[in-house]
């Protein structure tokens, strides 16, 4: 980064990544890096005493003229900043985005953040194997995410908002639970993740309620089948678009991916590499999902997995039945 100092909100994943801070909530805040090492944290008193239990000095807003009197070159995130920040920050010196840069650096994980992901990952999975048991006819959407969220509330945050998606909504990639009941004779799918010390994790399953007929049953296996082909491939210097392609070979029999295979995932939900059609490879130490899945009319069906992705092969971190459970 051809820059004399960085300048990242607390609202940006990077001002942990870089901080070292991992847990709490800083809102309005600001992390100040200059020549490469000096850090600084720019808050207010609310926030000061749990700040400097990680060593890292902290300043006022006032004393940010001071700190950046000699900088002449800033780095920041446009990706994640106000215009109201940005116009403040530029009057100290000619500004650069770094914001890809950044996440580019994130891609593959060290020791540290590969711990909390696996805890993530477990957590999610203990969450998992609770939730046949919130599933049943009569239920509203909205109703068994709120259930799913208390239980990932026991034990950390959510990562993301959880989804619950039945019958017709199952066809929705991403749909917002509402107010329909759950029925006999359709599918459900659940899709959610904890987060652990700001990291996280990210699983789908799709439960069958009464009786799958045969299309059912197909649809499933087949979605199925292309994740399971995909696993070998899924070790360092792998292709990701061989990846990509491998799944679609198998999901063709009824339509082609309509969004990612899978992404990155850490202290974003959705970070680098994004598992799609592009020219990049992976990398030992790289964590993904890998989620294909078929959207019909009626219903759709998705399975979802993280990946640590290692040399010669894969860990799946996220643990839990792929046959096609019916409630």
């Amino acid at each position: 980064m051809l820059t004399d100092c960085i300048i990242i909100k607390s609202d940006d994943p990077n001002f942990f990544y870089l901080s070292g801070i991992d847990d709490g909530f800083y809102s309005d805040s600001f992390l100040i890096i200059k020549n490469k090492k000096e850090k600084l944290i720019v808050t207010t008193s609310l926030y000061e005493k749990e700040i400097k239990k990680y060593n890292i000095p902290v300043i006022s807003k006032n004393e940010i003229d001071r700190v950046l009197k000699n900088v002449r070159k800033i780095g920041l995130n446009y990706n994640n900043i106000t215009k109201r920040d940005f116009d403040f920050f530029r009057k100290f010196g000619k500004t650069y985005n770094i914001g890809n840069e950044l996440e580019r650096t994130r891609e593959v994980k060290n020791r540290d953040e590969i711990k909390k992901i696996r805890i993530a990952c477990k957590l999610t999975s203990k969450i998992m194997n609770e939730v046949p048991n919130l599933i049943k006819t009569g239920i509203k959407e909205r109703s068994a995410a709120a259930e799913i969220e208390m239980l990932i509330k026991e034990y950390g945050y959510p990562a993301f908002k959880t989804i619950v998606a039945s019958g017709v909504n199952s066809s929705i990639p991403h749909h917002t639970p509402g107010e329909k009941k759950i029925k006999e004779n359709e599918f459900v799918i659940i899709d959610f993740g904890c987060s652990y010390k700001k990291y996280c994790a990210d699983m789908t399953r799709t439960f069958f309620v009464g009786k799958p007929n045969k299309n059912h049953i197909d649809v499933y296996n087949t979605v199925l089948e292309s994740q399971m082909k995909v696993i070998p491939l899924l070790k360092s210097g792998t292709k990701i678009n061989i990846i990509t392609n491998t799944a679609n070979d198998v999901l063709k029999k009824y339509q082609t991916l309509k969004h990612s295979l899978g992404h990155g995932i850490g202290l974003s939900v959705h970070e680098l590499p994004n598992i799609s059609e592009n020219e990049g490879v992976l990398k030992t130490g790289m964590t993904t999902t890998i989620e294909p899945a078929i959207y019909l009319n009626n219903f759709g069906v998705r399975i979802e997995d993280v990946f640590l992705i290692e040399k010669n092969k894969c860990k799946q971190l996220t643990k839990f039945e792929k046959e096609l459970i019916c409630i």
